[in-house]
């Protein structure tokens, strides 16, 4: 059972769940992740799912809130991330998204946040 965090008329956003290492696999190696973002270095299954335990899934834990999963609603397809993260440098929350290549400029990101 996933916990959904947020509905609009098209996306739903859930909390991530380690069986989400094969969708952030892709997502963190995609040209627009490691052009804006980063190269963080996930190359495999298992250093996905380490990836999301360490940081998304533990921000909830710790914080509250985190990167929730993007999904379209009415297929339940995941088509990116978004949320707020605490990062040491900022005093408040920074929000942030991405998505993949095949599913921007159509307003996600802005409905979602």
């Amino acid at each position: 059972m996933h916990t959904i965090l947020l509905e609009t008329d098209r996306l739903l956003l859930r909390k991530p769940t380690a069986d989400d290492a094969a969708f952030m696999l892709r997502l963190v190696n995609e040209p627009s992740w490691l052009q804006y973002i980063g190269d963080r270095n996930v190359h495999t299954i298992e250093a996905a799912e380490q990836y999301l335990l360490n940081g998304a899934i533990k921000s909830f834990e710790s914080n509250g809130f985190g990167f929730g999963i993007v999904l379209l609603k009415d297929s339940l397809l995941p088509i990116g991330m978004c949320g707020f993260v605490k990062r040491e440098f900022l005093d408040h929350p920074d929000l942030g998204f991405a998505f993949f290549p095949e599913y921007t400029r159509m307003g996600y990101a802005l409905e979602v946040a």
